[in-house]
Parts: C-alpha cells; structure tokens; sequence
C-alpha cells in the first residue's frame, strides 16, 4: 500500500509541473506577440490629424488623363510586376493611362490601368485595377480598403 501511495503522489507532482510549465510558457508568449504587435509601423494606419483617411491619401480633386509614352508604360508594368506573386503571369488590360488634376499639369500625377496575374493558388484572379503614385503602386485586394479608395480617386476622370 505504501507503494502505491508514493507512486499516486509521484503522479500529482508531476501533472502539476506539466500545468506549471505550460502557463509559464502561454505567458510567456504572449508578452512576446504583445511586444512584436505595438512596435510595427503600419503605413495604412498613418491617418493626419482631423481625418480618418491616411495622410498619404490623394486629394478627391476632379481629374482628367493623358496619353504614356511607350517607356512610361514600360516603366509602371514594371512597378506593378514588382509587387505580384508571379511576375511572369502579369496580363495588363488595354489602357494604361495617366491622371492629374485638372488644370494642374505639375500637381498630383497617377498612373492607372488593370493587371490579371496568378494568385497564390496558380490561378488567375481575375483583373484589378491599380494605381501608381508618388512611386507607391497600390494593387488593393479590398475596394474598400485605404488602398481602394485610392485607386478609386486616382483614376477616376
């Protein structure tokens, strides 16, 4: 009897210092992920003073557009190849075009047009439209995302 009275209390010993150790190591992450999440900068998230919209955000002038010479549209393929999962699969529609404010030549000038490119899967997804801006390429997967809604006010004529 006395042996299995040492054994049992053996047991509990040992389960209590799975439990221990567990806990130790939940907390432990968790202080890590808070740590991590708090200390990135999110660009999406840098909205000015007085506005929920980032500050990077084009104006909702009115906008006219403008022919691209060959090389510019070279160019913003390039630009937006750069930011695919699969540059090579890149398929861009038939009007890559340029937008600036109206009556504003030097002012806030875009490039837009759509691309169709093979997503993480290997399948085509289908066309998108994306803007290129101050040398940003925004290829929004939400149209109602920041990224969107700039898309949406730099190519809208």
């Amino acid at each position: 009897m006395s042996l299995r009275y040492r054994f049992s209390t053996y047991w509990i010993r040992v389960e209590v210092m799975k439990g221990t150790v567990f806990l130790i190591s939940v907390v432990a992450l968790l202080v890590i992920l808070s740590g991590c999440a708090a200390s990135i900068p999110d660009k999406n998230n840098e909205t000015s003073r007085g506005s929920s919209f980032p500050s990077w955000m084009p104006s909702d002038a009115k906008r006219e557009t403008y022919s691209l010479t060959p090389e510019e549209v070279n160019v913003a393929k390039e630009k937006v190849k750069s930011q695919l999962k699969d540059p090579e699969s890149a398929r861009f529609g038939d009007k890559i075009y340029g937008t600036r404010e109206v009556g504003n030549a030097s002012g806030e000038n875009a490039v837009c047009g759509t691309v169709n490119a093979k997503n993480g899967f290997g399948g085509y997804a289908g066309e998108v439209r994306f803007a290129i801006f101050n040398d940003d390429v925004f290829l929004p997967t939400e149209m109602l995302s920041h990224k969107g809604l700039a898309v949406l006010r730099l190519c809208k004529t």
